[in-house]
């Protein structure tokens, strides 16, 4: 697997708030897989450098930081922000929360 993209969100459910991340890529076949790497409590506040910290930690644990190619989320302001700090990942604005 040479580059990864993700797929990430942070919502708020019964008063704690948490992130989500699922990682997809292509087989050398090219067959597309797809992976839940975390759901995981993401205390407040989720600043645009405290969403890039934590986005950055968890690929680094998982030794994939360096394959991560796109990152697609909503548009909120602090995760557009976050995205912004990311060097040579590609940020994609998901197009359902455009429209």
């Amino acid at each position: 697997m040479n580059s990864i993209n993700f797929t990430t969100d942070e919502w708020t459910s019964f008063h704690r708030p948490y992130i989500g991340i699922t990682i997809h890529w292509l087989s050398e076949d090219f067959e597309l897989h797809q992976a839940l790497l975390t759901i995981e409590e993401f205390q407040y506040p989720h600043t645009g450098l405290n969403i890039y910290e934590r986005l950055n930690n968890i690929f680094e644990s998982w030794k994939i930081r360096d394959k991560i190619f796109a990152g697609i989320t909503d548009n909120a302001a602090n995760v557009v922000s976050g995205m912004r700090l990311f060097e040579n990942v590609v940020h994609i604005r998901c197009g359902a929360h455009t429209i």
